[in-house]
């Protein structure tokens, strides 16, 4: 867990909770929530607003077959990083990296999301092109063509 000092920039974020352990003792405490994904930008810098978009889909479809043209009606945009390698962005977009103590529950409930990790199905736009994250690997996508005409780079 990471050791934080919190500055009054985050305090109106801030949110009273109580949580009841497993032996029934009530633990009150402060927790910081996010209003935008660059909130995160207090773990990492790559969280600062930037120009790469992240997509989160609306429903978990790992074997989608999303066109760009339609990304709207499929996908969320999360928000705005400033990073740009596809394997950085994976990782930093874990929850564990982004939200350890729970700071995005909030945020991700707000945009109708259910997941807080990157996952395969969700997509980063990188100045005018599009990658979709998969099982294994990113795909790239170009203008009007769906998921299953695409080719890696």
């Amino acid at each position: 867990m990471a050791n934080i000092q919190l500055t009054n920039k985050f305090d109106s974020r801030k949110e009273k909770v109580v949580i009841t352990n497993s032996v029934g003792q009530k633990i009150e405490g402060m927790v910081l929530k996010y209003s935008t994904l660059n909130d995160a930008n207090l773990y990492s810098p790559c969280y600062s607003e930037g120009e790469t978009e992240i997509w989160y889909m609306k429903q978990f479809n790992p074997l989608c077959t999303y066109p760009k043209a339609n990304l709207e009606k499929t996908h969320v945009l999360l928000g705005k990083i400033n990073e740009s390698n596809l394997e950085t962005i994976f990782c930093k977009m874990q929850g564990e990296n982004w939200s350890p103590n729970g700071e995005a529950f909030g945020l991700i409930l707000s945009k109708g999301l259910k997941h807080t990790s990157m996952t395969a199905g969700d997509v980063v736009k990188i100045k005018d092109k599009y990658f979709l994250c998969t099982m294994f690997s990113w795909l790239e996508w170009e203008s009007k063509k769906f998921i299953n005409d695409v080719h890696i780079k």
